[in-house]
């Protein structure tokens, strides 16, 4: 947080911008003892950063004298600023009553179920697909704006919560783009959480959990961020798939989860494979055992799989005729 960056001195010299830009004012005046540059990671990082501040878009900072003078630039009038957090902490207050006794794990599975199932990914470079308001109010966003409204949920929840900023590979495009995801504090331990990417690579109606709960290591595999700026997460407890007993080690293992599946009527499953799972023709050996399942149990019909090779996931849909 701000406090732990700046000195004493320099705390007395930045609530007045805060307040300058809570309030919406045009002109924000400092004292030129903070000096800029570190004043400007600073506001990048504590105001742009930051979910609260939705409705600023940037700032330039001048110096004059003994002075160092804020011209922030804004999305909103100061009037549909209220509107808007009206409307995003009414949704907020509705999602994190559905968190109410509930442990921090579950608070942090519970919401990042909500916004998966509720928003849908958009690109259309509006602004507010980037900050709390494509998510909260009109349930549309970017990674950014996921990231954000997680970090708000979550800290709203009395969990801490960052966002990060790095880049992560796009299967959908076969390319390396930048992207924001966030690390999560869950009973002491941090872990990475990507609701973009746990939205997009949904097929049907299952809810993915490739990314949450990821060791740096773990998320590394298809993301790439400046790992000394952030905590490290090294336990592997959080996993989603760990944790649910969702991993599967060895082919026996693999045709009795298939099996036990088909059994039940379960014709919609996912599972994850192993770190150490030789990749070398792995879908096909996957494929044979499905059908030797569906097979031995007099299933006729069709079924697909999706494949997340980075984190050795699969989603395997069985459609009978």
């Amino acid at each position: 947080m701000i406090k732990e960056m700046v000195s004493a001195l320099e705390r007395r010299a930045y609530k007045p911008i805060f307040d300058g830009f809570a309030n919406r004012e045009d002109i924000i005046t400092c004292a030129s003892s903070i000096n800029d540059e570190k004043l400007r990671n600073l506001l990048q990082k504590e105001v742009l950063g930051s979910p609260e501040f939705f409705y600023v878009s940037g700032f330039k900072t001048v110096t004059k004298g003994a002075n160092i003078y804020l011209y922030p630039r804004y999305l909103y009038s100061l009037e549909e600023i209220n509107r808007l957090k009206n409307e995003y902490e009414q949704r907020a207050d509705k999602l994190l009553k559905r968190t109410e006794g509930h442990g921090e794990y579950e608070t942090a599975l519970i919401l990042h179920d909500s916004l998966a199932k509720n928003v849908e990914y958009v690109d259309d470079r509006q602004k507010q697909r980037h900050t709390i308001i494509g998510p909260l109010v009109e349930k549309k966003a970017v990674c950014e704006g996921f990231a954000k409204a997680y970090k708000y949920l979550l800290n709203r929840a009395d969990m801490q919560c960052l966002v990060v900023s790095g880049s992560a590979y796009d299967p959908s495009t076969g390319r390396v783009d930048s992207h924001a995801w966030n690390l999560v504090n869950i009973e002491g331990e941090w872990c990475h959480i990507d609701v973009t990417f746990d939205t997009t690579i949904r097929y049907l109606a299952t809810l993915r959990y490739d990314y949450f709960g990821l060791t740096s290591s773990e998320i590394t595999r298809d993301h790439t961020y400046e790992e000394r700026d952030y905590p490290i997460a090294n336990n592997t407890r959080f996993n989603y798939y760990e944790r649910n007993h969702c991993v599967i080690r060895g082919k026996n293992e693999f045709r009795n989860f298939v099996e036990e599946r088909i059994r039940n009527n379960e014709m919609d499953f996912v599972i994850k494979l192993p770190d150490d799972a030789p990749d070398r023709g792995l879908e096909a050996k996957i494929s044979k055992i499905i059908e030797e399942s569906m097979t031995d149990f007099g299933v006729s019909g069709e079924y697909s799989t999706s494949f997340n090779a980075f984190q050795k996931v699969f989603h395997i849909h069985i459609k009978r005729m």
